[in-house]
């Protein structure tokens, strides 16, 4: 059924193992407090939900799924769920803050599990001129994120970051380009906006094209608090980054078998970053 009207009395009657399809634009937030379910555009449509979406914590095993998510509110999508997969959706805010949160304000909202990004497009999310503070997809406190085969692009701030309780995260087959950084590992001492001190462990970038950051470099660290231990940046492309493409200075990561080349891109500025043939970055990025 294509959804309309109130669009979270429609998601709140759908139920475990049931598909709920959309079609036009909802100009509302949405709470997801259950689960089970999928959450989709209608064949044919390409729906469009111009509000927050909210996964709460109680919420499990849902899928949203070829959608266009965007918002001014932000951040505009905020999963503190289990299990919880957003695929082949375009998500943006026009420049407006952060996109993606994942474990915001875990210490109140709780700690995200289980979540995938897979195949979305993620960009041009962040105030300009940057702040330091809005990023595409924010790992705040969750533990096996994975994120496969997007395209994060254009954003302000980082491409990913991994603050300041990331763990056992996944990022792989990604394109992250002409973000402020692409990929930050980092933590945070307690006593400040967090009661206890955090770091980022155990996440690993890897086949990944990070390429043209414009602020900083493509991969880099910030411990504000504990340093963090099994963080691996290995095999991906890296190609001009503002500040260069790896600072190890500050530790707490491992950067292996990284190679540095122009992973040339069809039509870059078109948003097509499909390789060119003979590209030496073949097999990194979306497969």
């Amino acid at each position: 059924m294509a959804g309309h009207g109130s669009l979270g009395r429609f998601v709140h009657h759908l139920r475990p193992g049931s598909v709920g399809c959309l079609s036009g634009t909802f100009h509302h937030s949405l709470t997801i407090r259950r689960g089970g379910f999928r959450l989709m555009s209608a064949p044919g449509s390409h729906a469009t939900i111009d509000g927050v979406v909210y996964v709460a914590k109680t919420a499990r095993k849902v899928v949203l799924a070829r959608l266009v998510l965007r918002s001014r509110r932000t951040p505009n999508v905020r999963i503190n769920g289990t299990n919880i997969t957003i695929r082949r959706t375009e998500i943006t805010n026009d420049h407006t803050g952060i996109c993606i949160s994942i474990g915001g304000g875990f210490e109140r909202w709780g700690v995200a599990h289980g979540v995938t990004l897979l195949r979305n497009r993620i960009h041009d999310c962040g105030r300009l001129p940057a702040t330091n503070h809005d990023h595409g997809v924010y790992v705040e406190g969750a533990v096996g994120t994975v994120i496969r085969g997007n395209l994060i692009y254009d954003n302000a701030d980082r491409g990913i970051q991994f603050y300041p309780n990331a763990k056992n995260s996944l990022a792989t087959n990604n394109v992250i380009d002409g973000n402020g950084e692409g990929v930050i590992f980092s933590s945070e001492a307690g006593g400040g906006e967090y009661s206890a001190s955090y770091a980022s462990s155990g996440n690993v970038v890897t086949r990944n094209i990070i390429s043209n950051s414009t602020q900083r470099h493509n991969v880099e660290s910030f411990w504000a608090g504990p340093v963090g231990t099994g963080n691996v940046a290995r095999d991906n492309c890296l190609w001009n980054g503002a500040q260069g493409n790896i600072d190890l200075s500050a530790g707490g990561f491992l950067a292996i078998s990284n190679i540095v080349a122009n992973p040339g891109f069809v039509d870059r500025e078109a948003g097509d970053f499909r390789l060119e043939s003979g590209s030496p970055c073949g097999g990194m990025g979306p497969r």
